[in-house]
């Protein structure tokens, strides 16, 4: 049990110390990428539309309560 734990402590110290380790990073190594992306504006604007009916109606009006 002693010798697992401090397997797990060593690999943890291991695994933290390398995460520290600033990277540089140069211009030739950003490579641009082009992706085709398609808005929905139509669901946006339902959802969007819909979230502000429900913040302005004096009926379905939301407030945080403790309980």
């Amino acid at each position: 049990m002693k010798k697992t734990s401090l397997k797990l402590l060593l690999f943890s110290f291991c695994m933290s110390f390398i995460m520290i380790i600033p990277t540089n990073v140069n211009a030739e190594e950003i490579i641009p990428v082009n992706i085709s992306v398609k808005y929905g504006q139509t669901e946006a604007r339902r959802i969007l539309d819909m979230i502000n009916e429900l913040r302005t109606s004096p009926t379905d009006a939301w407030a945080w309560d403790k309980t």
